[in-house]
């Protein structure tokens, strides 16, 4: 190897230098004489190495190697690739080792520091082994005191007092336990009485919002004016409702002045002259008529009959009688007309003439009669007694359906 090295180096060298001064053909040169001392090196050591495994030297190198590396030994070629990866792995373990000299330096110094600070806190030295369980005390220690400084900033807080108002100089009077015990109660007791009154104003709120008819929260301002313009509607539905009141019973006392003074005149009527002519003239035979309470009765001289006892011709007669007899003393003197639709309908053939007759008295004394059928005999009754009465003063209309 010796032998070889020298050629070696120089040719590296020159093919180096060569490559540095960018001369490529002799760079070349060098790079093929190094490819031919290889050659030949790689001849003489397989020759070298053939002749040493023979003797019993080869024969323990290989047995040590086996041992060591867990493979046969080929050559001296492998021999040195393995001794280049040692190298590598002897300096790879020396860069850790310094490595670990390093963190083992940080570590001490932070033992050291973790002592030092735990004999500041605890004012005692700490055997190493109870570091844990004392910071665990001190951290416990640390969380107490936190809640501590919580609840000691939510009391000073209730007392609104503002840090600047803080006395940072003793005041003289002594903490007693039994102070605060009475002094706690007796706030528990003034703030259950807040409570209550809150709860009480919150109620009362309720209430005036549901008198108020409003369903949403409000502010207390616009709770009062809700209240007031409630007042204003209840006192104006209040005063409506006490006009109708009395609108209603002066009402109710002149209906009832006027209906008694109507009782009176329709007593008074029905029983004059007026009335009992036409109810004669009219039926044929009913001579009298009065009312008995809500009723009213026809008497033909034998017995008084209801009214409502009377066939519906009858009865029609009998109102017949009744318009005729009021219209002449209503009116008096003075003469107006008669609209009757289909009154003598329900009336035998006989009646209907004579019922005619007294449409005839009627317009003879003024009267204008309005008469309206359906009935041909009425109809013909009219044209055969009251039109050569009335000539041209008998005037007759037909209304016939039209497509």
């Amino acid at each position: 190897m010796s032998t070889f090295s020298i050629p070696f180096q120089i040719c590296s060298l020159g093919a180096i230098i060569s490559s540095f001064l960018q001369q490529p053909f002799i760079a070349t040169f060098f790079v093929f004489c190094l490819a031919i001392l290889g050659a030949i090196y790689w001849f003489i050591s397989k020759k070298d190495t053939k002749s040493i495994l023979e003797t019993d030297e080869r024969k323990n190198i290989v047995t040590e190697f086996t041992k060591r590396f867990h493979t046969r030994l080929s050559d001296l070629a492998q021999m040195e690739s393995i001794k280049s990866g040692l190298e590598k792995k002897k300096a790879e373990l020396s860069f850790l080792s310094e490595e670990i000299k390093k963190d083992v330096e940080k570590e001490r110094s932070l033992l050291a520091s973790i002592n030092g600070d735990l004999e500041k806190l605890t004012k005692t030295k700490i055997e190493q082994e109870k570091w844990i369980s004392t910071i665990k005390k001190i951290e416990d220690y640390v969380v107490e005191l936190e809640k501590r400084m919580t609840n000691d900033r939510s009391q000073l807080d209730k007392l609104n007092i503002e840090p600047s108002d803080f006395v940072d100089n003793d005041p003289g009077v002594g903490y007693r336990h039994e102070d605060e015990i009475r002094a706690a109660g007796e706030l528990q007791v003034i703030e259950d009485q807040i409570k209550k009154e809150m709860e009480g104003k919150e109620r009362l709120k309720i209430s005036l919002m549901n008198l108020a008819g409003e369903n949403q929260i409000i502010e207390l301002d616009e709770l009062v004016m809700a209240l007031r313009k409630k007042r204003e509607d209840i006192a104006g539905d209040y005063r409506m409702i006490t006009a109708k009141i009395v609108a209603g019973i002066m009402v109710n006392k002149a209906l009832n002045l006027l209906k008694q003074k109507e009782e009176e005149y329709l007593t008074e009527g029905i029983n004059s002259k007026l009335i009992i002519d036409p109810l004669e003239f009219i039926t044929g035979h009913y001579k009298e008529i009065y009312l008995e309470g809500d009723d009213i009765y026809v008497n033909d001289g034998l017995g008084s009959i209801p009214f409502k006892n009377l066939s519906t011709g009858a009865q029609e007669q009998v109102l017949l009688a009744l318009r005729v007899g009021f219209a002449q003393r209503w009116f008096n003197k003075e003469k107006s007309f008669i609209i009757l639709d289909d009154a003598f309908q329900n009336s035998d053939w006989e009646r209907r003439e004579r019922l005619v007759q007294v449409m005839i008295k009627l317009a003879q004394n003024g009267y204008q009669i309005f008469y309206f059928t359906m009935d041909n005999h009425i109809k013909s009754l009219f044209e055969k007694i009251v039109k050569p009465v009335f000539e041209d003063d008998f005037k007759l209309f037909e209304l016939n359906n039209q497509d």
